[in-house]
């Protein structure tokens, strides 16, 4: 037993170390950029993602729940703030994962004890840890073999802040509302934390204006009035270098540089104001084109970048 993994992982058997090495070696041969890995099995045992397999004698296998060295123990306390269906579902995942996993019942077992002991260090109770845990079990081990087939619904998702035990209340009048209305619809609602930790303490440094990008600019003129809209991909500090290459070319293609060639006067070259950003190109070319409706800039010899049927 070996396992292979770059991208991701396989899990194969060969006969011998040295097959599983001249496939190795194939498959490293097939591209400059493919660089596999192999990992033989030690004692008869070899873990593969969250699942340790091991070889019995006869040849058979066994497999049970693996974790990493590095694994702190660590899951979301009970005490976090922190929706109370999420911890009840991690409690329960997390039995389902034993027992999906699990080959045997005493394997099953075992897995369930360190199971308990984990969640009670982070804080559940011990109840809520053995409700839980018996009734995932019992509905998987009675669950029948032919599902009860119904009439399938929409799922709808909505997500809205978390405001403490007040969602509760918040949950079940959503849900009575659409059922009343919309019997078609399963409605699942997604409560989301607003203010996280790292709200509060930015790791990020801020860039400076000129070092942003996808950003919609506007240049102004030290003698007169005139204004120049633009946008810009790349970093506002090139597209200033583009334009005053192309005052020094005496290129016409630029509207700024025409401007100083024709009249004589000065732009703004260290006051870009920037009055957006975008995501993606297409948006910064929309949002250029609207604020060109709207302030209608004098250097400005195009309507705008994007054609938009309102206008």
């Amino acid at each position: 037993m070996f396992d292979m993994f770059d991208m991701f992982d396989m899990f194969d058997m060969f006969d011998s170390k040295d097959t599983a090495k001249e496939f190795l070696r194939y498959l490293n041969s097939r591209h400059n950029s493919i660089k596999f890995t192999i990992e033989f099995e030690q004692d008869n045992e070899i873990p593969f993602l969250d699942i340790l397999v091991k070889r019995c004698p006869d040849n058979s296998f066994v497999t049970s729940v693996y974790r990493k060295k590095t694994f702190t123990g660590l899951y979301t306390k009970w005490d976090s703030f922190t929706p109370r269906k999420y911890k009840i579902n991690l409690i329960r995942t997390l039995t389902y994962r034993c027992f999906r996993i699990c080959s045997s019942a005493s394997l099953l077992h075992s897995a369930i004890q360190d199971l308990r002991k984990l969640l009670l260090q982070n804080g559940y109770p011990q109840g809520i840890i053995t409700y839980n845990v018996n009734d995932v079990l019992n509905r998987h081990r009675n669950k029948p073999d032919t599902p009860v087939s119904t009439v399938p619904k929409k799922d709808v998702i909505i997500l809205l802040p978390y405001l403490g035990f007040s969602n509760v209340q918040i949950t079940k009048r959503l849900k009575s509302c659409v059922s009343n209305f919309y019997s078609f619809v399963n409605l699942k609602i997604i409560f989301q934390n607003t203010r996280r930790i790292k709200s509060f303490f930015p790791y990020k440094d801020r860039l400076n204006r000129s070092q942003r990008s996808k950003v919609i600019y506007k240049a102004g003129c030290w003698n007169c009035n005139d204004v120049y809209i633009g946008k810009t991909k790349r970093r506002l500090h090139d597209r200033k270098t583009e334009h005053f290459k192309a005052l020094t070319k005496s290129d016409h293609l630029s509207a700024i540089a025409d401007h100083i060639i024709t009249t004589g006067h000065n732009i703004k070259w260290d006051h870009f104001d920037i009055l957006a950003s975008g995501k993606t190109d297409l948006h910064c070319k929309i949002k250029e084109t609207l604020f060109i409706q709207e302030l209608q800039p004098s250097l400005n010899a195009n309507v705008g970048s994007e054609r938009l049927l309102l206008f």
